[in-house]
Order: C-alpha cells, then structure tokens, then sequence
C-alpha cells in the first residue's frame, strides 16, 4: 500500500507509478498509518532518517517508520502538509499517529517534538466544537504519556531534571544508549516548559475568542494531568515554566474573570484554583482588600456579566482565603 504512494522500504525499491497529487499521497499517508497504529504494525517512533538529516534543506528530510521490523522512509514535508491541511479530520489523524503511542512509557523523538511545536499554533485559533474536543482529548492522552515517560527515567536514574542534576553540572549518563534516552528526555522536558508557556501566552487580554478557550482548556488538562502542588516540591518534576504561577499571570487570569464569554470566565476561575494558596502577587492584606472592593463593585452591578464575574471573585476569595 505504501508503494502506491511512492513510499517504499528505499526510494528505488519502488514499482508502481500512479500519478497521484500530493494531497492525495498525504491523506493516504495518514490513512494508512492510522490503521498501522491500531493493528500494532509501527515499531517504536518516527524519527529523522540519520543517512538522509544531513540534507542542506529542510524539505529534503526524510523521516525513518518501522513498520513490523521494514523500515521505510517518508518525507518529513508530507508530515507538515498533514498537520497543516485543511482537512480538520486529517489533521487529527496525523497528529494521534504522531504524538500518542501504545507504549505510554516510550519517549517521543525530536522530530515528533518539532511537528508538535509547529502543529499546536496552527491550531489554536480553530472554531470548531467537534476538532476542540478531539484536539483537547489527544493532548490529555499525550500529557499523561509525557508525565509516564519522564516519570520512568528518573525512577532509572537514567535522567534527572535540570534541578536535580549534580554539582558539577554534569548528568550521569555514560553510554551511547543512555546519551540518546537522556537527549529525548532533556528535550521533552523543555518541551513542556515552552509549551506552558505559550498556552499561557496566549491567555493575553483581548486574544481572540477561539484562541483563549483552547489555550485554557489545554491548561487545565495539564494542571490536572500534572497539578502545580505536586510539580512545585523540592526534587520533583516540574514541566511549567518559572512565569507559570508568577504574579503577571495570576492578574491576568483575574482579569478574566470578568470576561465577555462565560466558559473563559469559568476556565479563569478554574485555572486559578490550582494556583499555589494564596495566590501569587495576591498575598498581601492590601491586595486582598483590593481584590474584594473589586469583587464587591461586580457584584452589585445590573450587568449579568458583571455580577456573575463578582461571584466568581467570591467563590475564588474563600477558596483562596479561608
């Protein structure tokens, strides 16, 4: 099926010429690596082709599959044209067959972590209901791998987070094998952190609708997957950038509160719970009297949206500040 697509165990093995357009070998691609995830037929991840990554041009790449012991090679362009297609469904596919494995515990490659990076952008501005929940749902499934995979390495001792590495700055790692799971490692971890940090980003006032939502509803997916409480200890992994929790961040969420949609109003108050008690940059007895003049202010408001807003500032106050 592969040879169709002029996609083959090498590039000259192939045999069959169909005069096939791009987006059709793309969805193909997809297709067939959809169902090769779920009869078990890929081994280990998608990965860059090391004869072929020393290509001047990006577009030249090739990414290396193992499938059921063969492997083949495709064009790491046909992964960003599935990723970047108009097709919503398509572009759900390609990235479960990317980012999500059977093997919970396996550490994605850096070329997995790359789409990703160029993937979630392209998808945060998406109006659809049906692409959020599907979107939403896989990146629940990839967080719980990440937390897995990571979580196994430091109980090997194979790799330890930045803060846990020894004085002298150097990782423990010796061997060929254990250099290349320790890079994984390293970039997954720095993964994470950028990738709480754009999410929070994106939370700027005045963002987009669509934008907003889905940035909120990927937060709280990872607070819960990975609670800020747990990941803040001593020795502990912690996959949130230094601003995640920081006094900007908290008044920014605040500032949410009083949103003109009531799910980001929702999402706001949400996000803050999981924030450390008190709530950073909201420690103070002046800012919390600040906090409950404003809040008071909303609530006797005439405006639903206001009021609402101030009793969302309430619950928050004595959840916080009991």
């Amino acid at each position: 099926m592969l040879a169709f697509i002029s996609v083959g165990p090498s590039r000259k093995e192939n045999r069959f010429t169909l005069d096939l357009k791009i987006d059709q070998c793309v969805a193909a691609l997809v297709s067939l690596l959809k169902v090769s995830r779920t009869l078990a037929l890929l081994e280990g991840d998608i990965d860059l082709d090391q004869d072929l990554s020393v290509q001047p041009k990006s577009s030249d790449q090739a990414a290396l599959i193992c499938v059921k012991g063969i492997n083949v090679t495709v064009p790491v362009k046909w992964f960003v044209l599935a990723l970047t297609h108009a097709d919503e469904s398509l572009r759900i596919d390609a990235s479960e067959s990317l980012f999500l494995n059977p093997k919970t515990a396996s550490l994605p490659s850096s070329l997995e972590l790359s789409l990703l990076r160029e993937a979630v952008p392209l998808n945060m501005r998406c109006c659809s209901t049906a692409f959020q929940m599907k979107w939403t749902s896989l990146f629940r499934k990839f967080f719980s791998r990440v937390r897995t995979a990571l979580e196994r390495q430091m109980k090997q001792g194979s790799w330890q987070p930045v803060a846990c590495i020894d004085k002298n700055g150097v990782s423990s790692c010796q061997y060929d094998d254990a250099v290349v799971v320790f890079s994984r490692a390293e970039n997954l971890f720095h993964f994470m952190k950028w990738l709480s940090c754009f999410l929070l980003y994106s939370c700027y006032p005045s963002a987009p609708y669509e934008r907003k939502t889905m940035a909120m509803e990927l937060i709280l997916i990872m607070v819960d997957v990975w609670p800020t409480s747990i990941a803040q200890g001593k020795d502990s992994l912690c996959p949130y950038s230094e601003g995640f929790t920081s006094p900007e961040s908290t008044l920014c969420l605040v500032g949410s509160i009083i949103d003109s949609w009531d799910r980001l109003r929702e999402n706001s108050f949400r996000i803050l719970l999981s924030f450390p008690t008190p709530l950073p940059g909201i420690s103070s007895h002046n800012s919390v009297n600040e906090l409950i003049k404003w809040a008071k202010k909303l609530v006797c408001s005439p405006r639903v949206r206001e009021s609402d807003a101030g009793a969302l500032a309430f619950r928050l106050i004595f959840r916080k500040y009991k």
